[in-house]
């Protein structure tokens, strides 16, 4: 994989120390999953021709046990609430969500799939777990499944709780 102004990533991560070579190549296959991951993503939300801001809004929509607010999605999806208005204008002109009074609070909207959102989730959804019925049955990826499914959640928690110092974010020049 090319990166970095052509560099590879590899080598970059290499010179960072570690304790364990063990922790080096966990970090470089979780970090190269996340990458594989985002690329499947981006394939699956543009097999329905919207863009893969617009996709993760909809699925976050679309987990959600509790009404999402503009706000609340801006945070998860990591845009400005400008930026969030703009993916959510293009979805409701998609009429796939609307904006509707949030329920206990009447300052506040909440976002809600319409009927063609769920439908293109459904479908979308599909597209994407078909990725990983190789790995399920046994093609692509020899091995204990359920094993692999509970080594995955350990992680996914494990990092989900690390608390990494906050830094001062670094300059780029220019």
């Amino acid at each position: 994989m090319q990166a970095f102004g052509g560099r590879d990533a590899r080598m970059l991560f290499d010179t960072v120390p570690v304790r364990n070579e063990l922790v080096r190549s966990l970090a470089d296959s979780v970090r190269t999953l996340d990458f594989e991951f985002r690329r499947l993503r981006q394939r699956v939300a543009m097999s329905a021709r919207i863009t893969l801001a617009e996709f993760d809004a909809l699925v976050t929509v679309s987990q959600s046990d509790d009404p999402v607010t503009p706000k609340q999605l801006a945070a998860v999806l990591g845009l400005t609430t400008s930026a969030t208005t703009a993916v959510l204008d293009r979805l409701e002109a998609a009429a796939l969500v609307a904006r509707r009074p949030h329920p206990h609070d009447r300052r506040s909207l909440v976002v809600a799939l319409q009927p063609r959102g769920e439908e293109i989730m459904t479908d979308l959804y599909a597209r994407f777990v078909e990725a990983f019925e190789p790995i399920a049955a046994g093609d692509a990826c020899p091995g204990d499944i359920a094993d692999l499914v509970a080594l995955l959640r350990c992680i996914t928690t494990t990092v989900a709780d690390a608390h990494l110092e906050t830094a001062e974010p670094t300059r780029l020049a220019g």
